[in-house]
C-alpha cells in the first residue's frame, strides 16, 4: 500500500471517530488486515492522543513471546537447580 493510501485510510478512520491500533513496540499501525509503518505526516495531521489505541503487532508479539518463553525457561531451570538436594 502506498503512503498516500495509508494517509487516506488513517484520515478516514480519524474522521469517522474510530481508533487506530498502533504497535507500542515498533510503531506500525493496523490498516485493514495488515500492520504498516505510517507516514509521520498522517500522525501529525490527526489528534493522535484521542485516536491511537496501543496494541502489539504479530511480528513483535512473536518476538516478545519467544524472548519471554526463553526467560521463563531459564528462570524455572535455575529455580529447580536451587531446589535439588546438595550432593
Amino acid at each position: 500500500m502506498d503512503r498516500n493510501k495509508i494517509f487516506s485510510r488513517i484520515w478516514d478512520l480519524y474522521e469517522s471517530g474510530g481508533l487506530l491500533a498502533m504497535c507500542a513496540w515498533c510503531g506500525r499501525v493496523r490498516i485493514d488486515d495488515g500492520w504498516l509503518f505510517p507516514p509521520k505526516a498522517a500522525l501529525v495531521a490527526i489528534d493522535e492522543p484521542s485516536v491511537i489505541s496501543h496494541s502489539i503487532c504479530e511480528l513483535c508479539s512473536t518476538s516478545f513471546g519467544e524472548r519471554l518463553s526463553e526467560h521463563a525457561y531459564t528462570r524455572t531451570a535455575g529455580a529447580l537447580e536451587n531446589l535439588a538436594p546438595a550432593s
